[in-house]
């Protein structure tokens, strides 16, 4: 179920003139895991990180009682971006030049942002955990007599660290060699391991942005690397892709990706592959999405070349 603030990116003006509750998401543990640090420090070093939408809930009131109430897992793509260096960025999936930014600050557990652009006035909010944290606000109005009052609890986790600057992923790379197969119920219908025939790019951020870009296509989204692996978030939070690095130095990363079985309709596809790429801009430059996904070739002629990179002709 659907509701007008999730429409675009204006429901955060209209979001951020009301005062940011949070509230404490049990985890089920009786341990002090995802209890919020006692000091500004210690919530400082908690709230840094890659926080997504998980859960939304609707209540409505009539008169003051209870008629509705709904709780679903989150489909939507809202992300907050909260680096140790006092800034953020936000992100509800949507392909433009600049995010959503400004600064955060905390005075224990109640924290502050105030964005670059005076679109968003200054908010306000208390952080309870340090695992997940709850966004409510309501409004109300009146229809056939009766006053109704609608609130929306969106619950937010914390699904990765911010890339440390050091991080040997950051730039963009090219991809060089591809290796792999494909499978329609259980039985290989395709293998292939050959150089790349088409000039692909993945550039990883250091705001967390993640872009995978042609000649004639881009996609964009959040990463968050672990040990040996990183994880791209396109679409929700449960929707994402998990690479296993198998080798990582400053100019060659190596890594591969199983789909794991998917069902379409009466059949089952599975497939692998391995991809070589070669680093060729170690520059930490942030974000510059181009306007439209899909965009015409000689849009995205004039993107790679603004990111230093020759299309194809």
């Amino acid at each position: 179920m659907k509701h007008f603030k999730k429409t675009s990116l204006k429901w955060m003006a209209f979001m951020a003139v009301c005062l940011f509750s949070f509230s404490l998401s049990s985890c089920g543990d009786d341990d002090d895991d995802g209890s919020v640090g006692k000091t500004t420090q210690e919530v400082s070093n908690q709230l840094v990180g890659i926080w997504g939408i998980s859960q939304e809930q609707i209540i409505r009131k009539k008169n003051g009682v209870k008629v509705y109430s709904y709780t679903y897992d989150s489909d939507s793509y809202f992300y907050f971006i909260f680096h140790s260096n006092g800034t953020f960025e936000y992100w509800d999936g949507s392909s433009e030049y600049e995010l959503p930014a400004g600064m955060w600050s905390n005075k224990k557990e109640v924290v502050t942002l105030v964005f670059k652009d005076d679109y968003y006035p200054e908010t306000s909010f208390k952080l309870t955990t340090s695992k997940s944290f709850l966004t409510e606000y309501s409004y109300s109005y009146t229809e056939d007599g009766a006053d109704y009052e609608e609130s929306y609890i969106d619950t937010y986790i914390k699904i990765g660290a911010v890339p440390s600057l050091t991080n040997k992923l950051l730039g963009i790379w090219k991809v060089e060699h591809e290796t792999g197969w494909r499978k329609k119920n259980g039985k290989t219908v395709l293998t292939f391991d050959e150089d790349a025939t088409s000039k692909q790019y993945m550039q990883f951020n250091p705001n967390g942005m993640f872009e995978n870009y042609g000649t004639y296509w881009y996609v964009c989204g959040i990463w968050a690397s672990e040990k040996n692996s990183v994880k791209v978030w396109r679409t929700n939070i449960r929707d994402y892709y998990e690479y296993k690095i198998l080798s990582l130095t400053n100019s060659q990363l190596v890594y591969e990706y199983n789909s794991g079985e998917t069902k379409e309709g009466e059949d089952t596809y599975e497939y692998y592959e391995k991809i070589t790429c070669k680093k060729i801009d170690a520059s930490q430059r942030t974000i510059s999405i181009p306007l439209e996904s899909n965009s015409s070739k000689m849009e995205k002629g004039r993107y790679l070349f603004r990111n230093g990179i020759q299309p194809n002709p």
